[in-house]
Formats: C-alpha cells, sequence, structure tokens
C-alpha cells in the first residue's frame, strides 16, 4: 500500500466478492487484482472459493471479503479525503 493510502476499504460480500471485483476490474481501466485467498476448506468456504481478494483502483487499494449471509454487514461507508497537510511551524527563540 503507497504511502499515501494508509486505509484499506474492507467490503463484506454475502457470496459474491470475485464477481464485484472482476466487474469493478472491468469498469476501471487502471484497476489491477493484487492478491487472493482461497479456502483449503476450513471455516465457511468450500476449497478453492475466494476468501478475501484485493484490488487496486485508481491507487486505492480494497479488500472483498466473501462474508456469510448469516451475518449481517456494517452499513455502505464512503471515505473521500481531499486535504493538504499542513506545514508545522517551528518557533526559535533568540534570548
Amino acid at each position: 500500500m503507497s504511502a499515501m493510502n494508509k486505509l484499506a476499504p474492507f467490503l463484506w460480500f454475502d457470496d459474491n466478492a470475485e464477481e464485484a471485483a472482476e466487474f469493478y476490474l472491468s469498469v476501471f481501466p487502471h484497476a489491477r487484482r493484487l492478491d487472493e485467498l482461497r479456502s483449503k476448506g476450513v471455516g465457511p468456504w468450500p476449497v478453492g472459493k475466494i476468501a478475501t481478494i484485493t484490488i487496486e483502483l485508481e491507487g486505492q487499494e480494497m479488500v472483498f471479503l466473501n462474508g456469510a449471509p448469516r451475518i449481517s454487514s456494517t452499513p455502505p461507508s464512503r471515505f473521500s479525503s481531499a486535504a493538504t497537510p499542513r506545514k508545522r511551524s517551528t518557533a526559535t527563540g533568540a534570548s
């Protein structure tokens, strides 16, 4: 993750995280797949099913999770920041 992107949105899907990621990868011309974690048969996923998939959209890393429909997810969230860091002034006092 680049120095500018210290937060990665973590999006919860019932069972279609891979399809959602493929959709975003097809829509954004500079998007790319970064990583995926496939199940080894432990937990709620069958062997080979995507558990998480990480993609990058216009420089922003995003993680998609195949959650479970029986567990409710949090409401949608949006992140936006156009702030420029402020310069700290250091005062040196003369004595």
